[in-house]
Formats: structure tokens, C-alpha cells, sequence
């Protein structure tokens, strides 16, 4: 929801569009217990899929020239 609420972002031009795809959150390094152990928190690592949408802005129906997707690590 947090993403949804964030994408689709477009340029200023309007000649590029990114969207999000999907997320995936990868495996605690450790457990709960061991967490409390070490005084660490329980985080996980956090990649998004965006797809960056190039858009023709020189033909009458905006065709699109080119689309990218790509998994981005946030963390």
C-alpha cells in the first residue's frame, strides 16, 4: 500500500514513467532469539522491482520507446 500510494512517478516532461512492480523481504541474518542475544534488531533486506517506461513524446499517440525493469536493493 505504501508503494502504490508513491507510484507511478513521471518526469517532469512526461517523457519518463516509473512504476513498482512488486517487493520480496529476504531471510532475518538472524532469529528472534539470537537478536535479543546480541542486541540486534530482527530486519530483513527489502528489494523492489521497478520498471522505468521511456515514452516517445515526438509521436501523436505518446508510444513507448523503451521499458527497463530492474530489483533494487533498499536495505
Amino acid at each position: 500500500a505504501a508503494f502504490n500510494s508513491v507510484f507511478p512517478i513521471e518526469s517532469y516532461s512526461g517523457n519518463a514513467r516509473l512504476e513498482y512492480v512488486d517487493y520480496k523481504l529476504g531471510k532475518p541474518v538472524f532469529d528472534v532469539e539470537e537478536c535479543k542475544l546480541r542486541g540486534a534488531t530482527y530486519a530483513v533486506p527489502l528489494r523492489v522491482r521497478v520498471r522505468l517506461v521511456l515514452i516517445d513524446k515526438d509521436s501523436s499517440s505518446k508510444a513507448i520507446k523503451d521499458i527497463q525493469e530492474q530489483e533494487v536493493y533498499m536495505g
